[in-house]
């Protein structure tokens, strides 16, 4: 009990940002995550400005993708087990890759249909969110 209390209170951090070759794609390296499904749109909600105005993560005027990792970066391997890391060329180091099944959330914003896509989990579960009409 005490750990989940305190795991509640703890912010989440952002280790690194990356920006994708497509402008509007991002892979965000986070640190204490939000466990809830509930818990990560809420904290994407209230953080989306932020992110937007200090990492020039694109808005609502524009189709977007970001992801968010959580764990340590790795060195890629020189066999086959690469595969299971996804690893950020934009690093000039060799500790530059994360392990795959750590994406707690993936967001997909699709202006033409006006909504957001949240997917929980490395994709296990799904939530669609329309904008509000103006």
């Amino acid at each position: 009990m005490v750990f989940f209390t305190w795991r509640l209170l703890v912010p989440v951090e952002i280790i690194d940002v990356h920006r994708m070759s497509s402008q509007d794609s991002f892979d965000l390296v986070v640190k204490n995550f939000p466990l809830t499904d509930q818990g990560k749109m809420d904290w994407w909600e209230e953080n989306k400005k932020i992110l937007q105005d200090k990492y020039n993560i694109p808005d609502e005027q524009s189709d977007y993708s970001i992801g968010f990792w959580v764990g340590d970066y790795k060195v890629e391997p020189d066999t086959d087990q690469g595969s299971d890391l996804l690893c950020f060329d934009d690093m000039p180091t060799p500790k530059k890759c994360i392990e795959k099944d750590n994406q707690p959330l993936q967001i997909w914003y699709q202006k033409k249909q006006r909504e957001t896509i949240f997917l929980f989990d490395n994709w296990k579960r799904t939530y669609v969110k329309k904008d509000a009409t103006q």
